[in-house]
């Protein structure tokens, strides 16, 4: 990082998230099986449970974290949120009953999995999502080592910022963190920065308990502080879009979400399902909460996930109809493509367009092999038959001598052509 404007905005990235933090909950007791279970509970198998969780006060929004070891998903209001140890909290729709789906993981860090906690928290959306901004922007900063667009926030950063007592430091530990107050956890976050300040050491000092027990017994939200963090923060924002719109632009880049689900690897195939439903449904919440677009790569992961939880399927179709998701590869599962026969990659293609068909109401355009080691030369005809336009692949790339090329025409046994992207990222598995 090594410049102190950008470490501010990490800074101030936490603080405006302690700050919308208006109340933190927990969830005593869950039933599951019709009998009540109290908190934290030690997991031997796959639990489904539910638990109340009513609509915050006021003009707030409330998010449900759910701290456990393993995958799993939540319900509520006609649709389904994704858990691991990635995404541990989700935002409530309306309020009411929410139901859990669990399948526990054991590990030298955790012979024995548990439900640790489920948190209700109340937050001011406008601030905590400004506080998510902020977080991206100093991703952005230092990541390109943009010291003089960082400078240009000082002015609204630096100074008027409300102070953040210990409790609101905690609770943003504990809502975006988790390796700090849980020492046993064996998956830090990776997708957010480190020297994350207090919020790390109160978060550690209080744990969950101590933090509801202090929402309890603190004086009222103080809603004026947090209409304060949140202006500053607005300006600092809208500071940085105009510095960057006056650059000169070249090009233009596209983001598409993509997530690699391999139904059979570490886990039965009974996990798998679980785990391509819960990332569906986080796909599916970030396209329908803030526009992301998304790459669904394989029609077995839809078919598969929309067992495990039916109102997906419903949602994937308006999705695609949208444009906000797009089927890929074509192939109903991405398989070997060395071992088998020309006859077998010809049905694979065959009934995976017709399952993209019927379930998403779209075929693929676009071939999608970036997790196969090999590619037989038959297959730019075989899929200029399935209807696939252009081939992304990427495990070319892991040769002794890697691969020079970026993008190609491949021409197949048959002569047949097609237009080959390589995507060379070290990190894409």
């Amino acid at each position: 990082m090594g410049s102190p404007a950008v470490g501010l905005v990490l800074r101030r990235a936490f603080e405006a998230v302690a700050l919308s933090i208006a109340g933190f909950r927990l969830v005593e007791t869950v039933y599951a099986g019709g009998s009540p279970a109290r908190l934290p509970l030690e997991l031997s198998g796959p639990l489904r449970a539910w638990f109340d969780a009513s609509a915050p006060p006021g003009e707030l929004r409330r998010l449900v974290k759910v701290r456990f070891d393993g995958v799993g998903l939540a319900f509520e209001g006609g649709r389904s949120w994704g858990l691991d140890a990635a995404h541990t909290y989700f935002p409530l729709r309306g309020g009411g009953r929410v139901e859990l789906l669990l399948l526990p993981r054991r590990s030298l860090w955790k012979p024995v999995p548990r439900l640790e906690y489920i948190a209700l928290v109340d937050v001011d959306w406008e601030l905590f999502t400004a506080g998510l901004e902020l977080l991206a922007v100093y991703d952005y900063l230092s990541g390109l080592g943009r010291r003089d667009l960082a400078s240009l926030l000082l002015e609204d950063l630096a100074h008027g910022w409300p102070e953040v007592e210990p409790h609101q430091w905690a609770a943003a530990g504990l809502l975006l963190l988790d390796s700090h107050w849980d020492r046993g956890s064996p998956y830090p976050r990776k997708d957010l920065p480190g020297g994350r300040m207090e919020a790390e050491f109160y978060a550690s000092r209080l744990g969950p308990r101590g933090v509801a027990a202090e929402y309890e017994a603190k004086p009222p939200y103080k809603a004026e502080a947090a209409r304060r963090a949140l202006a500053l923060a607005r300006k600092a924002l809208s500071r940085l879009q105009k510095a960057r719109s006056s650059e000169p632009r070249e090009g233009r880049l596209y983001l598409v979400g993509h997530s690699h689900v391999d139904l059979a690897w570490l886990w039965p195939p009974s996990e798998g399902a679980v785990r391509a439903a819960a990332t569906l449904s986080t796909a599916a919440g970030l396209a329908e909460e803030a526009g992301v677009p998304y790459a669904l790569h394989t029609p077995q992961a839809l078919e598969t996930a929309s067992r495990v939880a039916p109102g997906l399927l419903e949602r994937a179709r308006r999705l695609v109809e949208s444009g906000l998701w797009t089927p890929v590869g074509g192939f109903y599962v991405e398989g070997d493509l060395q071992v088998v026969d020309g006859e077998s990659l010809a049905r694979q293609l065959l009934y995976g367009q017709r399952t993209y068909l019927r379930l998403a109401g779209r075929r693929a355009r676009l071939g999608w092999l970036p997790d196969n080691f090999g590619y037989p030369a038959s297959l730019p005809q075989l899929l200029r038959k399935a209807g696939l336009e252009a081939l992304v692949i990427h495990k070319v790339t892991w040769g002794e001598r890697g691969f020079g090329l970026h993008a190609f025409r491949w021409r197949g046994l048959d002569g047949t052509e097609i237009p080959v992207l390589v995507v060379h990222d070290a990190e894409y598995a």
